[in-house]
């Protein structure tokens, strides 16, 4: 009978914490991402590991081939495979199977990108809306 009310206690409290950090999310400033996004294909997952299978966000200073970098050369001598403001587009939310014909049976990581301003402003609480979802 304690462990059970040890658990009711950790779980109500857990419960009540969390209702604290999402409350009264329709009156919250909220900015859509829904929309165009630019979008890589990465079949070899190259964006986000070495040749040697490091993950790049593991390291102190990824190296200019990470994908979630967005890196861009800084002069034309400079080898960087990937350009995400000249990459092609996709409506999201959706799917890439259905709106890009090559993708259809496509399985496998595709980055995607959106750039958007924000102001947070006095009051630091936004939800950003991502189709039906909130992150």
């Amino acid at each position: 009978m304690k462990k059970l009310l040890t658990a009711l206690l950790l779980t109500s409290s857990v419960l009540a914490s969390a209702q604290n950090l999402i409350s009264n999310v329709p009156n919250r400033n909220t900015t859509s991402l829904n929309g165009v996004w630019n979008y890589i294909i990465d079949p070899y997952q190259t964006g986000f590991y070495s040749f040697h299978l490091d993950q790049y966000d593991k390291s102190e200073k990824p190296a200019k081939g990470a994908f979630f970098t967005n890196y861009h050369a800084q002069n034309k001598q400079e080898l960087v495979e990937y350009d995400f403001d000249k990459s092609p587009t996709i409506n999201i939310p959706g799917d890439w199977n259905s709106q890009v014909t090559e993708l259809k049976y496509y399985e496998g990581n595709v980055w995607f990108k959106k750039s958007f301003d924000y102001n947070l402003g006095a009051k630091k609480a936004f939800v950003f809306v991502f189709g039906s979802y909130q992150l």
